[in-house]
């Protein structure tokens, strides 16, 4: 499945980026002391965009830079700066996410001469948060509380082959200002996860997992159900994601969920990985 991407102004592009650094940050500043100590974690900064640092996590999506070029330029010192931090970090690699408008060919001339390659592609959408129509699904969706973060941080870790170091890091976010979790079940057994995260009229949606028992019954488009009528009650109007693009090589369902639910193509992100140590 495709869609057409609508080509948002570069203002909105700031923003949808925006939302997701604070979201990300936010996520980084939960995470407790036994986690940062033993993942590593550092969070750097600046005035639109953060450096998410993880050492002890091979996983790209914890160590990469977030909305660099959105209002910032990307210029030498910059790219520099991002390799000594994640060099001193004794990070095997990292990749930067770039708006399309930020990537002249006087940036792609610079990523190549530092030593960055096109790695892939995420896909930034958004949608309003109209209500969507029911879903049909024999499962149960609802908001959970802190008794249930173990839970949740569970089925996110497995169902995304996290590492278990990060189970304590999940749980801290469930019932953190700002924050609101959500699963689904089958009869009392949990199986699906999906989040939302408010910042001011813009809601940021992660964390969607099932179990491989419970996949094709639904439980992402209600959850998805859910979080939309909860962010347009928070006083959102718009809700972001980011999913994998989806290619014939690669399919993402994630992708083809949200379109069919009613989210539009803003964009498509390239990322740029740096090796390093090697």
């Amino acid at each position: 499945m495709s869609a057409k991407t609508i080509g948002v102004s570069k203002d909105l592009s700031a923003q949808l980026e925006r939302t997701e650094v604070e979201a990300w940050s936010d996520f980084c500043s939960a995470a407790p002391r036994d986690a940062v100590e033993t993942c590593g974690l550092r969070l750097t900064q600046t005035e639109s965009s953060c450096f998410s640092i993880v050492p002890c996590v091979d996983t790209l999506a914890f160590n990469r830079v977030i909305g660099l070029g959105a209002t910032e330029p990307v210029t030498d010192n910059v790219l520099d700066r991002a390799i000594s931090l994640y060099e001193q970090a004794d990070v095997g690699r990292f990749f930067i996410q770039l708006i399309p408008d930020a990537l002249t060919p006087e940036v792609k001339r610079l990523l190549k001469k530092k030593g960055f390659q096109h790695y892939n592609n995420w896909v930034k959408l958004y949608r309003d948060t109209i209500p969507m129509p029911p879903v049909d699904t024999d499962l149960r969706v609802e908001e959970i509380s802190t008794s249930e973060a173990s839970v949740f941080a569970n089925i996110l870790i497995n169902s995304f082959e996290w590492s278990e170091i990060l189970q304590s890091w999940v749980e801290k976010t469930v019932g953190r200002p700002g924050w609101r979790h959500y699963m689904a079940f089958d009869g009392n057994t949990p199986v699906a996860t999906g989040a939302l995260y408010v910042a001011g009229q813009f809601g940021w949606i992660d964390f969607a997992s099932t179990l491989p028992s419970a996949r094709g019954r639904g439980a992402q488009s209600a959850l998805l159900e859910l979080r939309v009528a909860d962010a347009a009650r928070e006083g959102c109007k718009w809700l972001v994601v980011e999913t994998a693009e989806d290619t014939p090589q690669k399919p993402a369902p994630s992708f083809r969920n949200m379109i069919r639910h009613g989210f539009q193509v803003a964009y498509v992100r390239p990322n740029y990985i740096r090796h390093l140590n090697t």
